[in-house]
């Protein structure tokens, strides 16, 4: 059946991965061209290896924006990030500012950023703090393993974001304890 499976047209094989829910495969379709991603994603997020698929992801994005230098390249950029902001949304929000803040001299890519809706402030970066937040507390409380939103989080304290407070930070810092966060939401 695998060896069908694999001789089967590519519009055939996706469709089948996808109806019989194959994520080892859909998985290895993916590691070999990201771009499968756009397809399989929404199957992804929801399987063991759902950290995988979003740093794959996101991996994309980051290797797809070094290479954009033009207009059209930042929207096709901004595009794959608004696709992947439907399955992840928080997500897709801080990989939106590490975008801003890895490109801040290119303005074109900063507008299309904003053109596509990942305006970042400072008064709804505490919000997206708190939903953060609130996922990596579900997660750790219980007992789950990793998933894209304690990544996300991980990966924002990593960005230190310039358009953050510096209270709004520290209240966040990986030294204080669960207790401490808490309070200071």
């Amino acid at each position: 059946i695998e060896q069908l499976l694999k001789e089967a047209p590519i519009r055939v094989y996706r469709k089948i991965l996808l109806a019989e829910n194959r994520v080892d495969l859909m998985a290895e379709a993916c590691e070999k061209d990201p771009s499968e991603l756009l397809l399989y994603f929404s199957a992804l997020k929801c399987s063991p290896i759902a950290e995988r698929a979003t740093e794959l992801y996101e991996d994309w994005i980051l290797d797809t924006a070094d290479r954009a230098f033009n207009r059209s390249e930042y929207a096709a950029v901004c595009q794959k990030l608004k696709k992947f902001s439907e399955d992840s949304p928080i997500a897709a929000q801080v990989l939106a500012q590490e975008l801003r803040e890895k490109f801040p001299r290119r303005p074109a890519f900063q507008d299309e950023l904003k053109k596509a809706g990942f305006s970042l402030n400072q008064a709804n970066s505490e919000v997206l703090i708190k939903k953060i937040y609130e996922n990596y507390q579900q997660i750790t409380q219980s007992g789950e393993q990793l998933t894209n939103n304690k990544g996300s989080f991980e990966r924002l304290l990593r960005l230190k974001c310039k358009c953050f407070s510096p209270l709004t930070f520290c209240s966040f810092s990986k030294t204080r304890t669960n207790n401490e966060m808490e309070k200071s939401l």
